[in-house]
């Protein structure tokens, strides 16, 4: 029984680590976009970021991330 929940333990260990080593490795030769506008807003009590950028396809996304990192909100739409 001990080696049945060592060898799961094990598995789930090596995949968790291993999905996290390929997105790395893998995102390395991703060419890096940069948004076309970047500025904050000016509210009461959060500092909201805005990211706006058009895709290849043809899409303007805007993205609006809070100081908290729950707040996060995304819209894209075809331009």
């Amino acid at each position: 029984m001990k080696y049945l929940t060592a060898l799961i333990i094990t598995i789930f260990s090596v995949s968790t680590l291993n999905a996290g080593a390929w997105s790395t490795v893998t995102g390395f030769s991703m060419k890096e976009v940069k948004p076309k506008a970047a500025y904050t807003l000016d509210t009461a009590g959060y500092n909201p970021r805005v990211y706006e950028w058009t895709t290849k396809d043809g899409y303007k996304c805007i993205a609006i991330f809070g100081n908290d990192k729950a707040a996060v909100s995304m819209q894209c739409f075809k331009k």
